[in-house]
């Protein structure tokens, strides 16, 4: 995966420029996503951007004796504007 390109807000910016968010992907054997947010960042406008990026990426099932199958990870994702 790549670095996503998300725009921090600017209240997020203004009050100190760190946030985190943390989410729980579940991808099923089909490849099919579903980005769940567990922790918002404080900015429903940056919770969206976060979801659609993590969307729009290409993941894979996991496998388990050659086979794909349905999987949840959970992330806590850090974001600090330098």
């Amino acid at each position: 995966m790549g670095r996503p390109n998300i725009k921090m807000p600017d209240d997020l910016r203004r009050s100190g420029g760190k946030t985190f968010v943390r989410v729980e992907i579940e991808v099923g054997a089909d490849g099919r996503t579903t980005i769940q947010l567990l922790t918002s960042s404080g900015s429903p406008e940056f919770d969206q951007q976060i979801q659609q990026r993590l969307a729009d990426w290409q993941w894979e099932p996991a496998v388990q004796n050659g086979r794909p199958v349905a999987s949840k990870q959970r992330y806590k994702l850090e974001f600090e504007v330098e």
